[in-house]
């Protein structure tokens, strides 16, 4: 029995096994080679320090990260972070995947009270805790301290935020582990990142016909019309038995981060023909979905089409230079810790795109260093003319509140916040059907839909309805430029098969954004115009 323990303490496997570990559906958790899940037995048992996985959508990569978490706790005594996009995807997926699986497990409910069980942001195993947490916030990575840190969805989550939570781990006696989780998008971006310098593990085997060693490609593997996986060499039928046969072998074997490249080609539940169904609805753009989509959620691949970008022609052909009246703007703000990031203009196009600083070194408001950046932008609210103003209230809502207060009427606070009923691209809190449940400062609201918006802009833009002037080598049309091209369109997939388009970015945005704001403005300047 000592024996036993020992083994269990070290080999969350054998925990899981002699435990008769559930699911949070209260099925036996299956493992070994003849599971379906044969190919996550060396995850569970990884002891390197730094773990990447570049995965499809749904292959059970989170549930394995999340016992492995709950099996240190109690077995290590450490204390852990787990994070994931944001705070939704915590309040969704804890209750249901974890809580649920903690009910169904005596051995994890163990010393835990109703309360602990229920508890969402936090777990307490004896003296260890595991905290789930979001990536938008940045206060929320300042909080906690930590041994093991699970960065879950990576390229839906805020880089820069995975990069604080990573100070946590900088304590003396921290264990500095580090395990990165996710679908891929664009290439060299986020996971792909991790992944390039990773290992680079593919699960080998060796077809049963010719030998050929080999690892599941799209769509070397596949015979479109047999409906079938086969040998890239041979062209034979691989089956199960030939996939389960092989196992992980890195390309980079000295390299110190382990590595996984996981793709549907080796569930045995998403059969070939399955696949090619999917293949071909993407290449034929059925039900919104894009190629994007089959290598990113499928085959567990970077791909970004160039449809799916935002090209700087956009910006170039709405140059124009003649003159323009600077009255009665409007300006729409993204804020970031020392930046307001900002457009201005009207009807007639586009003629700001200004940073103000906090920084006294800051050399475009000279004679004003001791300003702050929400000085300056009353400043340039003056100097402008602005009729109405839409900031950012997502980063630092309390002090862009603060803000708007002292400018009733003229500034409105914008959260990207979809509409319940699908109906309103924007919602003002100051007009007739705003339907908040909280009355408090709604007529500083503003809750917008951010891809509906994003598209309503770009839409303008390909019109020619949105203008900018300036020329083409002006720096900041090229700072706008490069705003835009970070962005791509693509199809995301949560944790129960929803699917769902939306933007992203790889790098800062913060342009497109004040884009997007100033586009808000505007709707509420025609809009009052008009009545």
């Amino acid at each position: 029995m000592a024996i036993l323990e020992a083994v269990k303490r070290v080999n969350p496997l054998i925990w899981i096994a002699d435990e008769k570990i559930k699911n949070e559906k209260g099925r036996p958790i299956e493992l070994g080679i003849d599971s379906p899940f044969f190919f996550l037995d060396s995850f569970y048992q990884d002891p390197a320090h730094k773990i990447v996985v570049r995965k499809p959508s749904q292959v059970g990569v989170s549930m394995a990260a999340v016992l492995t978490e709950i099996h240190a706790a109690k077995y290590w005594g450490i204390n852990q972070i787990h994070t994931l996009p944001r705070a939704e995807d915590v309040n969704k997926f804890v209750p249901d995947k974890v809580n649920q699986m903690i009910r169904m497990n005596p051995c994890m409910k163990s010393g835990l009270t109703e309360k602990e069980t229920d508890a969402i942001s936090q777990k307490q195993f004896g003296k260890s805790f595991l905290y789930f947490k979001g990536t938008v916030s940045s206060r929320e990575s300042y909080i906690v301290s930590s041994d093991r840190n699970t960065y879950d969805e990576v390229d839906r989550s805020v880089i820069k935020e995975i990069a604080n939570y990573s100070s946590r781990l900088e304590g003396a006696t921290s264990l500095g582990l580090e395990r990165w989780i996710s679908t891929p998008t664009m290439p060299g971006f986020g996971i792909d990142s991790f992944w390039e310098i990773s290992d680079q593990k593919h699960w080998r085997f060796k077809c049963g016909h010719c030998g050929h060693e080999q690892h599941m490609q799209w769509p070397d593997n596949i015979d479109m019309e047999k409906e079938v996986y086969i040998c890239s060499r041979c062209g034979k039928e691989i089956t199960i038995i030939d996939i389960r046969s092989g196992g992980w072998r890195p390309r980079y074997s000295e390299r110190e981060m382990s590595g996984y490249w996981i793709t549907q080609m080796l569930a045995e539940w998403i059969t070939p023909a399955s696949m090619i169904k999917s293949f071909k609805e993407c290449e034929q753009g059925l039900n919104d979905l894009t190629l994007e989509y089959f290598y990113n959620h499928k085959l567990g691949m970077p791909y970004v089409s160039a449809e799916s970008q935002i090209p700087a022609s956009l910006v170039y052909k709405n140059l124009i230079e003649k003159e323009h009246t600077e009255l009665g703007s409007v300006i729409g703000v993204d804020v970031q810790l020392r930046e307001l990031y900002c457009i201005v203009g009207d009807e007639q196009g586009v003629y700001g795109i200004i940073v103000l600083k906090d920084d006294p070194r800051y050399t475009e408001t000279e004679g004003r260093e001791g300003k702050s950046k929400w000085q300056r932008l009353a400043e340039i609210m003056i100097f402008y003319d602005s009729r109405y103003v839409v900031i950012d209230g997502g980063f630092t809502p309390q002090e862009v509140v603060s803000f708007a207060k002292q400018h009733p009427g003229k500034v409105y606070v914008n959260w990207y916040k979809e509409d319940p009923a699908k109906v309103k691209t924007v919602r003002f809190g100051d007009e007739k059907g705003f339907t908040e449940k909280t009355k408090e400062d709604d007529e500083l609201k503003v809750l917008s839909d951010r891809s509906r918006m994003i598209d309503l802009v770009l839409s303008d833009m390909k019109k020619g309805a949105i203008r900018f002037f300036g020329k083409q080598s002006d720096d900041r049309i090229k700072e706008l430029v490069k705003h835009l091209g970070v962005c791509y369109a693509r199809v995301v997939e949560d944790r129960v098969g929803v699917r769902r388009r939306e933007w992203a970015s790889t790098g800062k945005d913060d342009f497109l954004h004040a884009l997007v704001y100033w586009r808000i403005g505007m709707m509420k300047k025609i809009k009052e115009e008009i009545s």
